[in-house]
């Protein structure tokens, strides 16, 4: 996998308006009427759209109405086992936040324990790397994953980046890392697409976790969502920051339209 260091990020075309476009989108969403009065109740909606949005990206579409169900413990079938996983790691992001920026190797065990616990019986499959041989649930065609190891380490360095490089560029590099390179044998998908809150939380775009990045990155298809991936992966970062701004913008959209 050819990797996008942030400094190649910032180089790229554009880069400067879409950080701006994201900056824009997400200012003042914690003022927004309804999330003042009923923050808790915002802040939950947000969270279960997100994990519906995410959870159809692995193949588990299913209603609204469904998701609460799953939400109140009926969980029938491997769809519903994904729904679930989707629900836990979504919520598991906001203390995570608090985390990344020292200790993200600890987010991210942290995450993909929420994430992965229920889709797996093997202990050590959860909240661990798995081992550079093991095999990896696949995420659409994105050639083959990388060494745990230095996907990990490439990982916890971006999440470390100093505070002034923009939320965008540590979204969009620690995203792809994760999705491409799979470090963990199941969950990488739900659990890259729920970094987007932890790192846009942790930065301050998003402090109380109201957009719905998710829905963003669903709104073109699990397709879209994977040939943009794709891209990154070959070497063509601005497709994929470019993917990723407007996945951002769309999910503070749909913070305003509920808030």
């Amino acid at each position: 996998m050819t990797s996008a260091t942030l400094a190649d990020l910032a180089d790229l075309p554009g880069f400067d308006a879409a950080v701006d476009r994201v900056r824009t989108a997400c200012a003042g969403l914690s003022l927004l009427p309804r999330a003042r009065r009923q923050h808790d109740l915002v802040v939950a909606e947000s969270r279960v759209r997100g994990a519906r949005a995410s959870a159809s990206l692995e193949g588990a579409q299913v209603t609204a109405e469904r998701v609460l169900q799953v939400m109140a413990g009926q969980v029938a079938d491997p769809v519903d086992a994904v729904v679930a996983a989707a629900l836990r790691v979504t919520s598991a992001a906001r203390g995570a936040a608090t985390l990344v920026g020292t200790a993200p190797a600890q987010a991210l065990a942290r995450l993909h324990l929420a994430a992965a616990t229920g889709l797996v019986d093997d202990p050590d499959l959860v909240g661990r790397p798995r081992r550079p041989m093991q095999p990896v649930a696949e995420l659409g065609d994105l050639g083959p994953p990388e060494d745990p190891q230095q996907t990990l380490r490439r990982l916890t360095d971006l999440l470390r980046a100093p505070a002034a490089v923009p939320a965008l560029a540590v979204l969009a590099a620690a995203h792809a890392e994760l999705a491409c390179g799979r470090p963990f044998a199941v969950a990488n998908g739900l659990l890259a697409r729920a970094l987007d809150r932890v790192v846009l939380a942790a930065r301050g775009l998003d402090a109380d976790g109201l957009a719905v990045p998710e829905f963003g990155h669903a709104a073109g298809g699990a397709g879209a969502y994977v040939a943009d991936l794709a891209a990154y992966r070959r070497g063509d970062w601005g497709v994929w920051l470019d993917h990723c701004a407007t996945a951002v913008v769309r999910g503070a959209a749909e913070a305003r339209a509920a808030g």
